[in-house]
């Protein structure tokens, strides 16, 4: 991995690993190579990137190439960000996902709505809701709550998700 230093907020990296094993494929994994680059622009109260990862193709059937980017604001009083992100299967198959999310301090506590959507290929196609709030404990400690609801363009089930996360940073 290299990671140039910051010329004027941009940022340069590259990664390239050699015989990764993957989890699931076959008895012992599958090696694999995987090269990532990514750009980014952090200055002030706006933050960008771009990403790019690409992998094997005979060693993972699921996945060959992906791209994506993210933009952050900060207005003070709430921070806006979005994204998107598309990869690309060995067959072809494209899943491209969107976000946008707006956090905002009220008090002690932040809360954040986000929207997403993911659409795979031209069959399937989710949509998810979410709102989270976050109470600091202390400078390292944080409790959160989050409330996620999908909706799928294949099944009448919606599923539900609520989860409450207590993270310690070290």
């Amino acid at each position: 991995t290299y990671v140039s230093p910051s010329f004027n907020g941009v940022t340069l990296s590259y990664t390239y690993q050699d015989n990764i094993v993957i989890d699931g494929a076959g008895a012992h994994g599958v090696g694999q190579t995987v090269s990532v680059t990514d750009i980014a622009y952090s200055a002030g109260p706006l933050a960008v990137g771009y990403r790019t990862v690409s992998t094997d193709a005979a060693l993972n059937a699921a996945f060959k190439k992906a791209s994506g980017y993210k933009a952050s604001y900060d207005f003070g009083v709430a921070k806006v960000a979005m994204g998107a992100y598309k990869t690309t299967s060995q067959t072809n198959v494209a899943t491209k996902q969107t976000a946008f999310q707006v956090t905002a301090p009220v008090g002690p506590i932040a809360l954040s709505v986000s929207l997403g959507s993911q659409k795979v290929g031209t069959a399937v196609k989710y949509d998810s809701n979410a709102i989270s709030a976050t109470y600091a404990l202390s400078k390292r400690t944080n409790v959160n709550l989050e409330l996620v609801k999908w909706d799928s363009s294949t099944t009448t089930a919606s599923p539900n998700r609520t989860r409450v996360t207590l993270t310690h940073s070290f």
